[in-house]
């Protein structure tokens, strides 16, 4: 038990105390942004509405190329055409 937390802890105190922490936070939330576009995307796809969903989806592709959310709205753009 404790040792497991000490370990965590050790581990979250070594990079949050590390110069790649802004990037690290930085990343997360854009990911968590692209799949909010991806989302929305999903939700037009559903509304009929394929033009709207495809500006969400190459928004994504564009904006966080190599990322996995990239490949999905790619997925999902083919699905479109």
């Amino acid at each position: 038990g404790t040792q497991c937390a000490e370990k965590a802890q050790a581990r979250i105190d070594e990079l949050t105390g590390s110069a790649e922490w802004p990037d690290i936070v930085k990343k997360a939330e854009a990911r968590r942004q692209a799949r909010g576009w991806i989302e929305r995307a999903r939700m037009l796809i559903e509304n009929k509405k394929p033009e709207n969903a495809r500006t969400w989806l190459q928004k994504v592709i564009d904006g966080y190329p190599g990322t996995p959310e990239a490949e999905e709205a790619a997925r999902l753009m083919k699905q479109l055409d």
